[in-house]
């Protein structure tokens, strides 16, 4: 298969994503997330790609690269759109500093139980490989939170919160990517030729939002201005691939900067990223299907291990951050967010081992499935 019967495959798959996931409803919550995740499209990922029947061979994949860090990039600025600072207010400010308290709290913990987990067994990783995977680890599942919002009678105060806490933990997850990028790119180079990267990089990305602001009020159709947004995202989609910076990151710097610039409709702008969110990450589970990776021995072990921590971090930070909130949650939000597979797939673009990511995807799976099958368990379904 060929780069054009590629882009030709991608597209019928967002379309008809985008339709299956639209009109046809799930009722039984295990199906309803498997759906929802894009778990069939992973699957498919993985009969199509090398390990299979081989439609998509390496060469095709390596050629593809760009496209899914372009699709990258359209879920970054989705992000980045939701920082309207203007909007900040909406929420308690206690929200943020509990919100931001449980983040910290969890990264740490996970963090410091992979490192001993690393020093005692796999003895492979270094400390920004561990400290990926504890961003990964440490994010709310969108996913868990919504069902407990709509299964359970939460007290209006706490679902508030739980759905404040899933969007912010994505926020400080993608933060935390670019805080990783910042410290690998000064680990490696000069500190000279690392500044100079990322100064670069920021400035870019801050000039090309003032061509999009200057462009907008020229712009008549809105069709026409997503346009140009996409023009902008694949502009600092290769400004990330030259400068080594994470996409995920500047596209979320490019959308707060965006969402933030009077006269611009941010509402509207927003839903019309939004529509297309999903078809897209339906693009990149296919993706990730195609490139996961199982034949080494460290998969087997990481994956046991990091959900294993996961629950201990999870199970602890809850105690302490959520009190009367955490006897009703139980095990509902040890579940992986969908935004720890974008990271992992974001740092393997860059360079990051494929057992990463192999092990969040599973992980990632299993851990929501066995949230999901906890609810059920606990008879939280209004039936």
């Amino acid at each position: 298969m060929n780069l054009i019967l590629t882009l030709l495959f991608l597209v019928t798959i967002a379309v008809i994503g985008k339709y299956v996931f639209q009109k046809i409803p799930v009722d039984n919550l295990i199906h309803n997330f498997l759906n929802y995740s894009g778990f069939y499209y992973l699957a498919l990922g993985v009969l199509l790609g090398p390990y299979f029947l081989n439609v998509f061979t390496e060469d095709v994949i390596s050629q593809s690269y760009f496209v899914f860090s372009l699709v990258l990039g359209w879920t970054g600025f989705l992000i980045g759109l939701q920082l309207n600072f203007k909007q900040v207010s909406r929420f308690k400010s206690a929200y943020y500093f509990k919100g931001l308290f449980y983040f910290l709290l969890n990264l740490a913990i996970i963090f410091a139980l992979l490192y001993v987990s690393n020093y005692l067994i796999i003895k492979k990783l270094t400390w920004l490989e561990i400290l990926l995977l504890a961003v990964a680890g440490g994010m709310t599942s969108t996913i868990t939170i919504s069902l407990l919002i709509r299964t359970k009678k939460f007290d209006a105060k706490s679902g508030h919160f739980l759905e404040f806490l899933a969007a912010f933990d994505n926020v400080l997850g993608v933060l935390t990517l670019g805080i990783l990028f910042a410290a690998f790119q000064l680990s490696t180079s000069s500190q000279k030729e690392a500044l100079f990267y990322l100064v670069s990089a920021y400035l870019i990305v801050f000039l090309f939002s003032l061509v999009y602001k200057a462009l907008s009020k020229e712009i008549t159709s809105f069709e026409t201005e997503l346009l140009v947004i996409l023009a902008i995202i694949l502009i600092v989609v290769a400004v990330s691939k030259i400068l080594q910076n994470s996409v995920l990151f500047l596209s979320a710097l490019l959308g707060t900067t965006v969402a933030n610039f009077k006269n611009v409709n941010i509402k509207k702008l927003y839903l019309a990223v939004q529509e297309w969110e999903k078809p897209l990450n339906f693009i990149l589970l296919f993706f990730i299907g195609i490139i996961l990776r199982f034949d080494t021995s460290i998969i087997v072990i990481l994956i046991f291990l990091f959900m294993a921590i996961i629950i201990i971090g999870n199970l602890i930070s809850e105690r302490i951050v959520f009190k009367k909130i955490s006897k009703q949650i139980g095990f509902q939000t040890f579940g992986l967010s969908t935004v720890s597979l974008a990271i992992l797939l974001d740092a393997y673009l860059s360079g990051a081992k494929i057992e990463f990511l192999s092990t969040v995807v599973i992980v990632y799976f299993i851990t929501n499935l066995f949230s999901i099958y906890s609810i059920k368990k606990r008879e939280m379904i209004v039936e």
